[in-house]
């Protein structure tokens, strides 16, 4: 693939011993194990540079999600969801048509209702968006977020990497977590992602490797995607789980590497087994950048059948008591079948659980508890009605006030 080729091919011979002679300056030089003291220095400024880059990332994401949210809300106003693929542009770099399995992805592109480009990109071998908004919306907005809306740039992008280069990276960030820096090999996953996102750092990277399965069963090593569940071999090197042994690296070299651009630069890796796989994915995610606006906005949506807030967020009780009663009530109404006129009746007949408790514990019978709240009268529309709680209703609370079986049912079964 497009960024396979070139010194990063010929990296499997390159080892430690012989990327180089040490330097004569105090700093480490290539293939040599750096001391205690650059090498903190160096973890120390890698640290740095991430936090400073996280920072800035926060501050450019806040000012996007801004100018997002003005043109969702104006774009919802004439956009239907069903039609959104349409303002949706797939632009892709030229490198990736020059792979035998280019073709696959033009014809996928070509059954999507989004139009698409092929135009070389800051980044070889890469896919963007940009979502084309139509007259009607930028009618509506000021001549500065006209130019910026008539054709904007989404913040996925996505680099379609080949194994042989993918996996140099991860060997490179093996000796770097050992401490071992080389220079001159190949570029690294930090220079490499800070190069895909440029100043952007809003922007979310996604890494494809096509045939990486392909690349590991020709040399006869595990698929770090399709593991063997159950290995009959026992041997030290097939329990290892080789990817490459040219470079050393096994499955879980690649688990630490995917799990670090996930935390640190919110980029996602993805092995793929060929190009219709490739291609399906980029569809999908066509699908769902052109979609994101409604799914944020149905997000902020409340429906309307949804209560005010007042049962949701509880009852409020202040520190002298007030709201208890209406916080009664509610627990009350909690239990099957207890309307808001009974849960208010047995209330006011009894206005805390506390005097419930006392007037079951006065009864003399079982048939007394259970039928104590029985002739409590109810009002409905704040007129007493010929309507009581009933014995069922009586007997359930007093079975729920007083039982301390927590499996016991209050409902009658038979």
């Amino acid at each position: 693939l497009g960024l396979g080729q070139g010194s990063g091919g010929e990296l499997g011979s390159a080892t430690a011993g012989s990327s180089g002679a040490a330097s004569p300056g105090p700093g480490p030089g290539p293939g040599k194990r750096a001391g205690s003291g650059p090498e903190q220095v160096h973890l120390a400024r890698w640290g740095s540079e991430i936090l400073q880059r996280d920072r800035e990332a926060a501050r450019e994401v806040e000012m996007q999600d801004r100018l997002e949210r003005l043109a969702a809300d104006i774009a919802l106003k004439y956009i239907r969801a069903d039609h959104c693929l349409k303002y949706i542009r797939v632009c892709v770099d030229t490198a990736i048509l020059q792979e035998p399995g280019g073709y696959v992805l033009l014809d996928v592109l070509n059954s999507l209702e989004s139009e698409y480009s092929i135009e070389p990109q800051s980044v070889p071998s890469t896919i963007t968006w940009r979502r084309q908004l139509p007259q009607v919306i930028l009618d509506q907005l000021s001549e500065e977020s006209k130019n910026l809306y008539k054709s904007k740039e989404e913040n996925q992008i996505l680099v379609l990497l080949s194994p042989n280069y993918f996996l140099n990276m991860v060997w490179l960030h093996k000796q770097k977590m050992k401490g071992i820096f080389m220079e001159n090999i190949c570029e690294n996953f930090d220079s490499f992602i800070m190069r895909v996102l440029g100043k952007q750092f809003y922007r979310k990277a996604t890494l494809a490797v096509i045939g990486l399965d392909t690349y590991t069963r020709e040399k006869g090593l595990y698929s770090p995607v399709k593991r063997p569940l159950n290995s009959e071999n026992t041997s030290d090197e097939d329990s290892e789980s080789w990817v490459s042994k040219e470079l050393g690296l096994t499955c879980a070299d690649l688990d630490e590497v995917q799990v670090a651009l996930q935390l640190q630069t919110h980029t996602t890796v993805w092995f793929l087994e060929n190009w219709q796989q490739f291609a399906d994915h980029i569809a999908t995610l066509t699908k769902a950048i052109a979609r994101s606006p409604f799914k944020k906005q149905s997000e902020r949506m409340t429906f309307s059948f949804c209560p005010d807030g007042t049962w949701s967020t509880g009852v409020k009780v202040d520190k002298d008591g007030k709201g208890l009663l209406k916080l009664w009530k509610k627990q009350l109404q909690q239990l099957n079948r207890i309307t808001q006129p009974v849960a208010m009746a047995i209330a006011q007949a009894y206005p805390t659980p506390q005097l419930l408790q006392r007037a079951y514990r006065h009864c003399t019978t079982e048939w007394e508890k259970q039928n104590l709240l029985t002739e409590v009268k109810v009002q409905a529309g704040g007129k007493r009605v010929d309507r009581r709680v009933g014995p069922d209703i009586s007997r359930r609370l007093y079975i729920f006030m007083t039982s301390e079986n927590a499996d016991i049912v209050l409902d009658k079964s038979g």
